[in-house]
């Protein structure tokens, strides 16, 4: 289980570094993460046709980190496997919507920013589904 809980964390960690390219400059994702509920709060987000797919980005980057770290932090149950499960593909989903947004030329970065997420949610993903069917 240890296995488990160190690679939800890592999944975080590099989860946040995925480089999102938005209007004139770059961004990583956990620092939309940050800002995203102080601008949703204060009701200053504003979005277009073209940006519409970063804030679906960042809403489900946002709500995947908080069930992945629900589940690392109650009790392990079955709920905590779906809770993992949603919160991973939800990553995905993010992780999808930034390299869509991605333009041609600078795509290549966020694909390449992202490999380590992909290969820890496999990880997660058979870690999982080990830990189900050895009960």
């Amino acid at each position: 289980m240890k296995q488990l809980l160190y690679a939800k964390i890592l999944v975080i960690f590099f989860h946040a570094f995925i480089v999102i390219v938005g209007g004139h400059g770059y961004g990583i994702m956990g620092m939309l993460d940050i800002l995203f509920p102080m601008y949703l709060l204060t009701g200053e987000l504003q979005f277009n046709y073209d940006t519409i797919l970063i804030f679906i980005a960042v809403l489900c980057s946002f709500f995947g980190k908080i069930l992945l770290l629900s589940s690392i932090f109650f009790k392990h149950t079955s709920k905590t496997q779906r809770r993992t499960i949603v919160g991973v593909l939800l990553l995905l989903v993010s992780y999808i919507n930034v390299v869509l947004v991605s333009e041609e030329d600078i795509k290549i970065l966020s694909i390449l920013s992202g490999i380590p997420f992909l290969f820890l949610m496999v990880q997660i993903f058979y870690l999982v589904f080990l830990s189900k069917t050895s009960k």
